[in-house]
Order: structure tokens, then sequence, then C-alpha cells
């Protein structure tokens, strides 16, 4: 769905909704399985990309670019090695390099190291 802002009521005015096209890419979704979805500009060429990380793809974080003409996302053959859905990419010290964060998880204890 899209959202097309609010309405008066400050209720969200959505479209119908329309499934997502996949190309370039199988992913390997299985029922009851994690699967972890972020947007971000990680090439910095001035628009987002959408990282994919699921269970049944080993939590590799697929990046996709979004299609222009049509309502898909293309696989642009990288990924991140591994991303699960207890971290996200985030530049958390400013220095305009995004950083892998977890954020603790069932032990508590959070930690980030940088992409390579």
């Amino acid at each position: 769905m899209l959202n097309e802002g609010v309405d008066l009521y400050g209720k969200p005015m959505l479209t119908d909704l329309k499934p997502i096209k996949i190309i370039g890419y199988n992913l390997n979704i299985k029922i009851n399985s994690h699967i972890h979805l972020q947007a971000l500009d990680i090439d910095n060429d001035g628009e987002k990309e959408i990282i994919i990380s699921n269970q049944g793809d080993e939590f590799k974080g697929l990046v996709f670019k979004v299609c222009k003409d049509e309502i898909a996302i293309k696989y642009t053959g990288k990924y991140i090695e591994q991303i699960s859905i207890e971290e996200n990419l985030l530049d958390i010290d400013n220095d305009g390099k995004y950083e892998l964060l977890f954020g603790g998880g069932e032990n508590g204890v959070a930690y980030y190291y940088k992409q390579k």
C-alpha cells in the first residue's frame, strides 16, 4: 500500500493493496520465519535502497533498488553478509559510513561494528 498522507481526522489514507514484484532474486521465505526490512541510501546516490534479510536465506542482507516504472524492486547483486531482525545499519558516529548495530537481543548486550 502507498501512504497518501492523512485525512482531516489524522487517519492515514492508504491505496489499495498491491503486490511488489521482486526482480532478479527468488527469496526463500518460509511461513513463521523472521524477515528484516530496512530502507536507506547505502550507496550514497540520493535514493534509498531496500535491504531484505530473512531466515530462509540465512539472514544475508540483499540490497534491492526501487524500480521507477512499476511497483517492483530489483536485486543489485550486492548484499550484507549477515543482518538479522535484531540488527540495523546506522551511522552512529556521524562519519558518513554505516555501522551494523546489534540492539542486544535476548542477552541484552548491544554492540556495533563497521562495514567494510
